[in-house]
């Protein structure tokens, strides 16, 4: 049940103005606040829990729980002032009590409970604490190469040095699960593709873009063209869990070369220079598809090895070695 009221509080969107008074809906009238000098009880205790895979982490712009104690029962919470940005779901305050809610940044965040003596209380105190709000895990790093379509989470491996053979139509990218924890900075993904062998790609080439908000709330987000497909593909909806993955799936069977890249924020979490082609083989040999970094295509060309392997090929459809002035 917990799960179910965080996810839907994580898709709330309703932002707050200025500092906000949180109001509990069991007190019957709004206390105001107790003159100066009037004695405080004891004020309840602010216990503060984040998700269930790291409860000791509050992440920003994540849902988390506070749920006041009120020790032996003699007070209770009116209301919470937060700060401006705070996302939060007004149907489970439990009579301000419990709150459920999420901070917009990173850092200590500052609130203040008010809260009244029960049953007889005629005005409330102020009860400043801190919250200690994380960035949350950015994505990981690394590209790798697999076969299949994106939203069967094909299994991704290094791409070796010399290239490497499929039987199945390439997909080129990265994955990651989803555990409430990640930080909610931007990515994006650009591909260029170049059909003219003769280059490589550049800023001039054929491009495809996609950007995802929220690494584990955007939905699927694709940009297609003929051969080749730059996708993300959420493996679920829920903010919380299942896998996501971000990459390119190749159909086109002549031969291209290609770059990759994929930033979060500022910061590069994959970049590949490759060629992708696909060449039938000759006799019993089944059908290959062939990946192989820039750097392995451009010593194909030049060197024109004995032996095919691993790119696959027996007649190589390269362009012949720019020759050098």
């Amino acid at each position: 049940m917990r799960r179910a009221l965080l996810a839907a509080l994580a898709a709330a969107s309703l932002a707050l103005v200025a500092a906000l008074s949180v109001g509990g809906a069991g007190a019957a009238t709004i206390l105001p606040d107790c003159a100066p000098g009037t004695p405080a009880p004891p004020p309840p205790t602010p216990v503060v829990t984040g998700e269930p895979s790291s409860p000791t982490r509050i992440v920003a712009g994540r849902p988390f729980t506070i749920d006041y104690t009120g020790g032996d029962g003699s007070v209770t919470v009116q209301s919470t002032t937060v700060p401006p940005g705070t996302l939060f779901d007004p149907g489970f305050d439990a009579g301000g009590s419990v709150l459920y809610l999420s901070l917009p940044a990173a850092g200590p965040v500052p609130l203040t409970a008010h809260y009244y003596l029960v049953p007889n209380g005629t005005c409330v105190h102020r009860f400043p604490f801190t919250v200690n709000v994380e960035p949350g895990d950015l994505v990981p790093a690394g590209l790798r190469v697999g076969q299949g379509e994106l939203r069967d989470s094909p299994r991704f491996e290094r791409l070796p040095r010399r290239g490497v053979n499929t039987d199945g139509n390439p997909a080129v990218g990265l994955s990651y699960g989803c555990t409430a924890l990640e930080a909610i900075v931007p990515i994006t993904a650009v591909l260029r593709e170049e059909r003219d062998l003769r280059r490589s790609p550049s800023p001039t080439s054929h491009t495809l873009q996609i950007a995802i908000a929220d690494p584990c709330q955007t939905k699927s987000v694709s940009a297609v063209s003929p051969g080749v497909a730059l996708k993300f593909v959420a493996g679920s909806s829920r903010f919380d869990e299942g896998l996501r993955t971000i990459g390119v799936e190749h159909r086109a069977k002549a031969g291209r070369r290609y770059q990759l890249q994929i930033l979060q924020g500022d910061r590069v979490i994959g970049g590949l220079r490759y060629y992708a082609a696909f060449r039938s083989q000759n006799g019993p040999s089944p059908a290959l598809w062939v990946v192989a970094p820039e750097a392995a295509f451009e010593r194909a060309r030049c060197k024109r090895p004995k032996s095919p392997a691993p790119l696959g090929l027996k007649h190589y459809p390269f362009p012949p070695c720019p020759r050098r002035g």
